[in-house]
């Protein structure tokens, strides 16, 4: 670990003492606060303790400070030019490694720290995207020295003196030789409303006299056309409200919502999602939709990766030593490394990689490391070290993959080593989608997607971590009767598809507006069971005919070459797919999930 040495300290104090006042550091310390990534006109709720104990941060030379544990909150309004505040304030515009410097100047960070890696950072800590930043601060990179121990107090408060900063107390202003209020008065009201009062923020930030619950109502607005507000964090919020079936539909593609909440609860199971289906079916689209919807910044997390066909290792994801040059990393041009090193600085927001037509080169040649990340959450050694690449990443666990796989007869089959660590999602297109399209064709325009669910993004992460437990009896017998089938024909699963499964079973369960449990426990079939299922006649008609008659409702009896009708089944969407996999098996001698 590693801090910022005392000079680059004193430094970057010396580069803002012109432009950051109390009102600047104020503000950003109601930003810091928000309990939510702020956006224009929206009523927010602010911590208070977090406020008060970033401005002591900030103004206290001590080392020693006190916590302040309140338990109070603001609320307030930032207005629609609450971006703009720092590029309003006149002739100097802060640069804002100096404001990170100083903000961040007792924090230890690991030795692979870079200036990217602490933009991002403070990104995320005030709330504020980064394009914004570049917007409303000076963002010109500037020297940034560490040490391998955090300097002492005395050290700082002599360097701060020998450039004319008054130290005699430990509370001093961003301006030379000002003293701010004491430490205590910090966490009271009073100081944050003198704040506020006295120094004129009012064009960028309202603060409200109570709680805008009471103002806006718990629940909705009194008017159906103003936004909806909720303290709800829970999977409903998150994804099953309109504005995020709005968002990806205004694109002009066609889904329907339970794809889309398929699509969510399969990658809170586990972060690796294949989309597989003909070519031009909406795969790709839909997973750069999704992504869009659920990101802040669409440019540092979502990275689209076309595979090549000529790929044989993982440097193109993740690049590689130049061998000619002792020291030096080739990073890859595809963002890929560069994404994940976002990720691990980053851990609260969500990050995409879509890896387009997966199946172009045999997955394993190039994928091998992260399929083996995923399971063993060891690091991805990548060489023997420098400044700006560690020596080895992580993949980390706010990373979630989407692969989209075509099926024609130029790429190549997934391993079960492959099928085993994803969700498998088919896109097919009934006759009725068909005609729907030929008759209100519009144009795609994945533009139009906006981040419905970015504000709530943060309880994606948390879900996708969760450690869960199947409690409910019946799907437990249900998984059980499946295993045991399947072990009589020696196609029965292993502990980490059940812990999948049940995964998805509970999120999907977790939600009022989700799947219901039989609709649930079809879809896990068909995403975790069918998918493995590839072979000779031989082999695969026992299996089909057994998977086949668990999927009939009680009491029925129907032979699996009979027509099909969906009534007779208690999981209609498996059913349906081993129908046509066993067809394929006989009329072609073999079949698997992706061909039939």
């Amino acid at each position: 670990m590693k801090y910022f040495d005392v000079k680059t300290v004193v430094n970057a104090y010396n580069g803002f003492q012109d432009c950051m006042t109390n009102k600047s550091w104020g503000y950003l310390a109601l930003l810091k606060g928000s309990k939510s990534s702020v956006h224009p006109s929206t009523p927010y709720e602010v911590d208070l303790n977090i406020v008060s104990n970033f401005l002591e941060d900030i103004f206290n030379l001590s080392q020693s400070k006190k916590e302040y544990e309140g338990g109070r909150f603001l609320y307030v309004v930032f207005s629609n030019k609450w971006d703009k505040y720092f590029n309003d304030q006149g002739k100097y515009i802060p640069n804002i490694y100096d404001i990170i410097v100083w903000a961040y100047r007792r924090r230890s960070f690991p030795d692979s720290i870079t200036e990217d890696h602490l933009l991002n950072l403070f990104s995320n800590d005030f709330n504020i995207p980064t394009n914004v930043i570049q917007n409303s601060f000076n963002t010109k990179k500037k020297f940034l020295s560490f040490a391998d121990s955090l300097y002492s107090e005395n050290d700082l408060k002599s360097e701060l003196g020998r450039i004319g900063v008054d130290v005699s107390k430990n509370n001093i202003d961003a301006k030379k030789q000002a003293i701010v209020a004491a430490p205590g008065e910090i966490s009271r009201g009073p100081f944050i409303q003198t704040l506020y009062a006295g120094l004129d923020i009012t064009d960028y930030v309202i603060i409200l006299q109570s709680n805008y619950y009471s103002l806006y109502g718990a629940e909705e607005t009194k008017s159906s056309d103003k936004k909806k507000y909720s303290t709800d964090n829970t999977l409903t919020s998150l994804f099953l409200t309109n504005e995020v079936f709005s968002s990806i539909k205004s694109t002009g593609l066609i889904y329907s919502d339970t794809l889309i909440k398929r699509l969510a609860f399969s990658l809170m199971a586990k972060p690796f999602v294949i989309l597989s289906g003909l070519a031009g079916s909406g795969k790709t689209q839909l997973a750069l939709a999704f992504a869009k919807c659920m990101s802040k910044n669409i440019e540092e997390q979502v990275c689209t990766v076309s595979i090549g066909a000529d790929w044989t290792n993982r440097e193109p994801l993740l690049g590689y030593p130049n061998a000619l040059r002792s020291g030096e990393y080739v990073m890859p041009e595809s963002g890929v490394l560069q994404l994940l090193m976002r990720a691990e600085y980053d851990p609260a927001k969500p990050y995409f990689l879509i890896l387009d037509e997966m199946n172009l080169s045999v997955v394993e040649r190039y994928f091998a490391d992260f399929l083996s990340a995923m399971e063993s959450g060891e690091k991805i050694k990548l060489w023997d070290g420098g400044e700006e690449v560690p020596s080895e990443i992580s993949l980390p666990k706010n990373v979630f993959v989407i692969g989209t796989i075509n099926v024609d007869e130029t790429t190549y089959m997934f391993s079960p080593k492959v099928l085993d660590r994803a969700n498998v999602i088919e896109f097919k297109i009934a006759p009725e989608e068909m005609e729907h399209y030929l008759n209100e064709k519009k144009d795609i325009h994945l533009e139009k997607a906006y981040s419905a669910c970015a504000d709530m993004a943060v309880d994606f992460v948390e879900k996708a971590k969760t450690q869960i437990e199947i409690k409910n009896e019946g799907e437990k017998e249900i998984l059980l009767s499946f295993f045991k089938e399947l072990k009589q024909v020696n196609a029965e699963f292993g502990y980490r598809t059940v812990n999948e499964i049940c995964r998805y079973l509970h999120f999907a369960g977790e939600d009022k507006d989700g799947l219901q449990s039989d609709e649930a426990i079809d879809t896990a079939i068909l995403q975790k069971l069918l998918p493995k299922l590839h072979g000779s006649r031989k082999k695969q008609v026992p299996v089909l005919t057994a998977m086949w008659k668990l999927c009939l409702k009680d009491g029925a009896a129907k032979e699996i070459d009979a027509e099909y009708d969906v009534t007779d089944f208690k999981y209609p969407e498996s059913a349906e797919k081993i129908q046509r996999m066993y067809h394929a098996v006989v009329d072609n001698g073999f079949t698997s999930f992706a061909e039939a």
